[in-house]
């Protein structure tokens, strides 16, 4: 009896758990010019190159977050399909970009850029939110393009 009701119990806790919702990434970015330094100044050698910046709702409780560049998410389920595809970011709890959790990718690839994020609270990661693409091409703001990359 003892050992069902401590089975019934975890395994409530773990459907609690896993049942955090994945946070809401913002359907804008924004693309800016790869700048450094108090005053802003274009880095030398890298005029060229471009930064994004991503934002999502926070998630009460949240302990991180990851950040999935370019992979290969499936929407309905919120996996990960093939370890290989896109790169994986940390991004600290408390980092934010005018309020907002957010993540920075310096020298970020011209064209089109999908992200999905997840969260990790009480030790649990959530699954993966939906993805969102942006078309990095010149400096200013951009909006989630629905097609697939």
């Amino acid at each position: 009896m003892i050992i069902k009701t401590i089975t019934l119990l975890a395994t409530v806790a773990t459907s609690l758990v896993s049942a955090t919702h994945p946070p809401i990434v913002g359907l804008g970015a924004r693309v800016k010019q790869h700048r450094a330094g108090a005053q802003g100044d274009l880095v030398s050698g890298e005029e060229d190159l471009l930064k994004i910046i991503i934002n999502w709702e926070a998630v009460d409780g949240a302990e991180k977050y990851e950040v999935c560049h370019n992979c290969v998410i499936n929407d309905a389920t919120g996996k990960r399909e093939g370890d290989d595809s896109g790169t994986l970011y940390k991004v600290a709890a408390d980092f934010t970009c005018g309020g907002r959790p957010c993540h920075v990718l310096t020298a970020a690839s011209r064209g089109k850029n999908r992200y999905n994020v997840r969260v990790s609270t009480e030790g649990y990661w959530s699954k993966y939110s939906e993805h969102r693409n942006f078309n990095v091409a010149e400096a200013g703001n951009v909006q989630h393009e629905h097609h697939e990359l």
